[in-house]
């Protein structure tokens, strides 16, 4: 029969011919009647049409509740987070709502609310992903009969500013003149930054990751880096053990810092009581921002900047970009290609090759 709830309207199919021409009886299969037949499949078209009002009744505050229920036992934490920014961001602009009702002026509603948060083109783009994402999962699990259309922003592709190897510079001075003449009682937290410096300027290290690293997990000997959960609630993104290269310079720095460190420091960034220094990732970000606020450099996105940074000057001293996307650990080398900051890059030494 044809199902007008939905726009187009669209056929659904009730049953096979060969079920709606026979009936199993106890004495074998029988032929309907052009009477049993009709009633027969009108008997499933109402059956039909009452599951698709049942599927209608859902709310858009259930799938968000069934979508994230999901997420936080087959998600990141930080994912699981992402994700009821999402469910809260749509439900204080657009509202409860049917949850097959989505179109697209609540599109927009949406859309102008994440604006007027000043939210940039991409991160809105992220959003509209993850609402997609819960409409399909409320189409997986019945909750709704069809997953509404959820229009894609039209976004350019996207180049990460890097830090300049003068701007890396004039970070490590400052941090350095900070520790030498900042009061005793900050010496720790000077410290920790010029570690975050380093490793960040030579890892290109998420900052989840550098907030959980573990002393134990850097294995100078084999000049390696393990990226695994420290036991909190934290995952790394990949949801596997991935292994990070130390060069030979960062190799160097931890040899005399890890030799200099008290006995009870666990973690990379230790607080001084075995804990992490900054036990979430927005902290060591927000900390970062203001550093580069002190020295002067702006409209760079702290660690972005320096993952950024570690890709073109991988690439500018002659390294593959498949070489550079496994050091940077993406799945897919548009990512890391959008890493590779082109401002950066001598092109008249490109050229000169010719």
């Amino acid at each position: 029969f044809r199902d007008y709830t939905t726009k187009p309207a669209r056929l659904i199919r009730l049953c096979r011919t060969e079920e709606a021409d026979w009936k199993t009886t106890s004495k074998g299969k029988r032929k309907r009647t052009e009477q049993e037949r009709s009633f027969f499949l009108e008997r499933l078209k109402e059956e039909k049409i009452q599951e698709i009002q049942a599927r209608s009744k859902a709310r858009i505050e259930d799938l968000f509740r069934d979508w994230l229920d999901l997420a936080k036992s087959t998600r990141s934490p930080r994912t699981a987070e992402s994700y009821e920014s999402t469910a809260r961001y749509y439900l204080d602009a657009v509202g409860d709502h049917p949850g097959d009702a989505y179109d697209g002026r609540k599109q927009k509603i949406f859309v102008d609310a994440l604006r007027f948060r000043g939210l940039a083109d991409h991160s809105i783009q992220a959003h509209l992903r993850q609402l997609k994402a819960c409409f399909r999962h409320g189409e997986r699990v019945g909750l709704i009969d069809r997953a509404p259309l959820v229009e894609p922003l039209r976004v350019a592709d996207r180049e990460i500013t890097a830090f300049s190897q003068d701007d890396l510079d004039r970070i490590g001075r400052h941090l350095e003149n900070r520790l030498r003449i900042g009061p005793p009682f900050r010496r720790r937290f000077y410290q920790n930054h010029i570690r975050a410096h380093v490793m960040l300027t030579w890892t290109g290290m998420r900052a989840g990751e550098l907030c959980h690293l573990l002393l134990r997990d850097i294995h100078l000997e084999d000049r390696v880096i393990a990226i695994v959960p420290d036991g909190s609630d934290w995952a790394p993104k990949s949801r596997r053990v991935d292994r990070v290269p130390i060069s030979l310079k960062l190799q160097k720095f931890l040899v005399g810092d890890i030799n200099e460190r008290p006995l009870g420091d666990k973690y990379y960034l230790d607080g001084g009581d075995g804990s992490p220094a900054y036990p979430k990732r927005d902290q060591l970000t927000q900390a970062f921002k203001r550093l580069l606020t002190r020295v002067g450099i702006s409209n760079i996105k702290p660690v972005h900047g320096y993952r950024a940074s570690l890709a073109t000057r991988l690439i500018k001293a002659g390294v593959g970009i498949v070489e550079v996307q496994k050091i940077m650990r993406h799945q897919q080398i548009q990512t890391t290609r959008q890493y590779v900051d082109s401002i950066h890059l001598d092109l008249h030494k490109a050229v000169d090759v010719l």
